[in-house]
This record gives structure tokens, sequence and C-alpha cells, in this order.
């Protein structure tokens, strides 16, 4: 059966006159559970047992520890200071009310009590303490929530933090007027700025042109936080000594304090594109080479056979033979190409890990190879000392690279009758390996283009000459693969160009 007092708010009647104690348990025993004590001491044990009451009603005039002093005490103890406290007066002692606000009570109701007057103030103190009580665990559950709130917010500033400072891109955040405020270390790498060193006086715009150029420049025109405008780029031009290198630069704005302009903040990621943007520039160029070059045997080779096709039955014999060797020269362009297209795309797979070239074998490769590509006048320069050593690289490779810069140099060369020299000299763990011809003299712009994949200075995309422009791309790559360096400039001493590797030597 259920308990009817187990929901019932409770009562703490304190006075020290048993008559006066059953006048108020009769008035409220019927709507609340009621606790009484006859003395101070009493009083204070039953407000700090558990539960607390919900009210205390106390009187003023009582022997040993009087209703000021219980009052005092129990608004000293943290556990019972909030619980609500209506002081029982005789009518002489009304002129004391002040007193007993000022320790804390919340009320008075006078001697002898009124019934409904008692409940009724019973009734509306402990409506406010009900409210003030849920009131004060709303506040405590929202500064719960807000702790843990905050807390989740540090921690995952600190996990930003954390990502920012160890990101491969740039991050910086700009003010108002374009001075950075933040740069991760990154950024700081990127744009040349000491770890160390203050960024207030640092202006995002002025610190980027020191080492690189903006592109575009109708981009670089627009405001930094404008929606829609072009991708921004920052573009360190390729030097003797260093490759071109791309920034993609993205915008975001920051409202900092809820849509005041002037509060408004920047961040700016530096991406490194320069793979990308190299990858895009080699598919165009591929795409463009194989609009030209495969197009010229192609249609060589159609035109040949449409022709036999057709008209083979009325033609003599000297022309079927004429125009079957033109068609088998397109057929053979085309392959020149498909095979200078395969070789490069394979670069990286002729590198093989623990393979040696021994340089006791460069002789015989060089007479091999001269002799497929009718070259008469090549001579070898090797030390002695050199005669046992291995190359960290594959014979295949080797045999690669030879072959297409000993082509490059007969197929250039004004008479197709090259004087090369191949010289061989140590440096270190290295050899500088290079082959000298006495053909062209190359202009910067040739020079500087040289190894770009699909490049063919000499005809400008005619398609006249057979292969990719695929030959020093390829070397390139194979060099770069095994640890190696490239460089070529124009002889010196006369016409002519020398191709400079530097290749590691094998322990």
């Amino acid at each position: 059966m259920d308990n009817p007092l187990i929901n019932k708010q409770t009562i703490l009647v304190v006075d020290d006159q048993p008559t006066n104690i059953d006048v108020l348990f009769g008035v409220l025993k019927s709507d609340y559970r009621v606790k009484v004590a006859l003395d101070g001491k009493q009083a204070l044990a039953l407000a700090a047992s558990e539960p607390p009451p919900d009210l205390i009603l106390l009187d003023i005039m009582m022997p040993g520890m009087d209703g000021y002093e219980v009052c005092r005490r129990l608004k000293a103890n943290p556990f019972t200071r909030n619980i609500p406290l209506i002081f029982v007066t005789a009518m002489a002692e009304v002129g004391d009310e002040s007193k007993g606000f000022e320790l804390g009570a919340v009320d008075y109701i006078t001697k002898p009590v009124s019934p409904p007057l008692v409940k009724a103030r019973v009734r509306t103190h402990l409506a406010v303490y009900e409210q003030n009580r849920s009131l004060e665990e709303m506040v405590r559950q929202r500064t719960l929530e807000l702790q843990r709130a905050n807390q989740q917010l540090i921690q995952e500033r600190a996990r930003f933090e954390w990502i920012v400072q160890s990101a491969d891109d740039g991050y910086l955040t700009l003010d108002k007027s374009g001075y950075l405020t933040f740069a991760n270390p990154q950024a700081r790498l990127l744009l040349n700025i000491p770890a160390d060193a203050p960024l207030a006086s640092l202006r995002f715009d002025e610190v980027a042109r020191r080492q690189y150029r903006p592109e575009t420049r109708e981009a670089w025109e627009t405001p930094l936080t404008q929606v829609g405008a072009p991708p921004r780029y920052l573009v360190r031009p390729e030097t003797t000594t260093a490759k071109d290198f791309w920034l993609q630069v993205d915008i975001l704005e920051m409202d900092l304090r809820g849509g005041d302009a002037k509060d408004k903040n920047v961040i700016v990621r530096l991406s490194d594109v320069t793979q990308e943007v190299g990858s895009r520039r080699d598919r165009g160029a591929f795409t463009l080479m194989i609009h030209h070059k495969m197009r010229t045997p192609l249609g060589t080779l159609i035109s040949g056979l449409d022709m036999l096709t057709n008209h083979a039955p009325q033609m003599p014999l000297d022309e079927i033979v004429e125009m079957a060797g033109y068609s088998l020269k397109g057929a053979r362009r085309l392959q020149t190409v498909i095979e200078d297209i395969l070789a490069y795309l394979d670069a990286p797979a002729q590198v093989q890990s623990g393979d040696r070239f021994p340089l006791a074998e460069l002789a015989s490769l060089l007479n091999d190879i001269g002799r497929s590509l009718g070259l008469t006048n090549i001579t070898l320069d090797c030390p002695p000392t050199l005669s046992a050593a291995s190359l960290f690289f594959s014979h295949r490779a080797m045999e690669l690279v030879l072959w297409e810069l000993l082509e490059n140099s007969h197929k250039f060369h004004p008479r197709r009758s090259p004087a090369l020299l191949i010289r061989l000299t140590p440096q270190e763990r290295m050899i500088r390996f290079q082959v000298c011809d006495d053909g062209l003299t190359l202009s910067p712009e040739h020079l500087a283009h040289l190894w770009t994949p699909f490049y063919q200075g000499e005809k400008y995309f005619t398609g006249e000459l057979p292969g990719m422009g695929l030959g020093l791309a390829l070397v390139s790559t194979l060099v770069l693969s095994m640890g190696g360096s490239y460089q070529a400039y124009n002889r010196p001493d006369g016409p002519g160009l020398i191709i400079e590797l530097l290749l590691p030597l094998a322990d």
C-alpha cells in the first residue's frame, strides 16, 4: 500500500511549548509531513539530517538557544542556509521583525496563529522555495553544460591547433588591414618567415611578393574576400638552380563578432600545387603533341593505303612500290612515336633496386648503339681508375639514356654526322658523365625547355621530325629516379652541345 507521506513536503516546527506545537501540527498534518523540535539544539540536528526539511517554523523566545541564534547557525551552514525560515512570535515581539529579516528569515507569523494564514504563508514560501530550487537546478545544469561545452571547445581547439601546426599546407590569419596575426610552421617556411619573427608588422601581400609572383593579375586585383574570384596563385619562376614552384591561395572570411565588417578577419591557406600544375601542363602538351605528331604519320599511312586500295589495279608496279614505301614510312614513324611514349611512361621501372652497370662495359655498349645509329666518330675518355667501378643504374636504363642522347646528337646535327666525345670524370661518390657533340648551338629559350616533355623547339610542333620530344625528358626521369642530376649547356670552344649527367657510383 502506498505511503501518503512519500511525496509530501516536510515542515520542521520548533517551539519549547508543546501546546504551540500541537496547534501547528494540527494545521499542517493533512498537507505536509511534520517534524517537531522542542529546543534549538534538536532543531539544528533535524534541519541537518537527510532529507532536510523544506521549510522551518521557528519560535523566537526559547530557553537556552533562542530563535535568533538558531536562525544564525542555520544560515551559517551551507547545507541548511537555503531552507526558508518563518519566525512564529507573540504580538509583543513584532518590533524585532527587522532583526529576523537581517538574519535571513523570509516571513513572520504572529501568535496566536490563524490556521488559514499559516497555510497560506507556508504554501506561498514553499512555492517560492521550489521555484528557486528549480531555477538553481536549471542554472546548475546549464553551468555544467557550458563547462562541458567549454571543455570540448578547448579540446577541439587543441586538436585544431595540432592539425594546423603539423599540416602540409600553410595557414595564416590576417586582420582587416592584411597584417599577419597567425602563421603555422609550414606558412612560415613557404613565406621565408623565421620561426621566432613577430608577425604584427608583416603584411601578407608584401611578404608574398618578396619571392613569388602573384598570378593571375585579374585574380589578385579583386578583394581577398570576394566570392567567386578567379583562383589565386603565388609562383616562383624556374631558375637555373630550381624548378618553378606554385602555391594556390585559398581565402576564407571569418566573422569574429557577429557581423560587424570591421571585425572580419581572413584565413589564408597556401597549398603546394606544383606537381598538379606540372601534370596539367604535361597533359596539355601531351594532348597537343598527340594531335600533331600522331596525325602526320597516320595521315601518311592512311593516304598511302587508301591509294593502294582504290587504285592499285590501274597503277604501274613502280608506283605501287613507291606508295607502299610511303605507307611503310608513315607506319614506322607512328611506331617510333608509340615506342617513345611507352619508354617515357615506363622510365621509373628501368631503375631497379640492386642493379649495377659496370663501366668496363661502357665502350662495348657505345659501339653497339653507334653501329645501330650509323655513328662513326665516337670517342670515349674514361680514366683507367674507373674501369673497375660500377654505376648505381641498371644496364637497360644506361642503354636507354645513351641511346636517347646519341640519337638526339645524330638527329639534330646539321649533316647527320656528329663527332661525339663521351667524357667521364670522378667527383666524390659520383661520376660526371658528359656527352659532347659538334652540332647545334641552342638559344637560352631552347636550353631552358630542353628537358620539358614533348618540347621540340627546332620544329615548333610541325610534326616533321620523328619522335615525341620525349628523349631528354626520359633521360631526366631516369637520372632523377636514381638520385642523380642533369644539365645542358653550349660548348664554350665552338658549336655543339654538352649534356652533363651526375650519376652515383655503386658501393
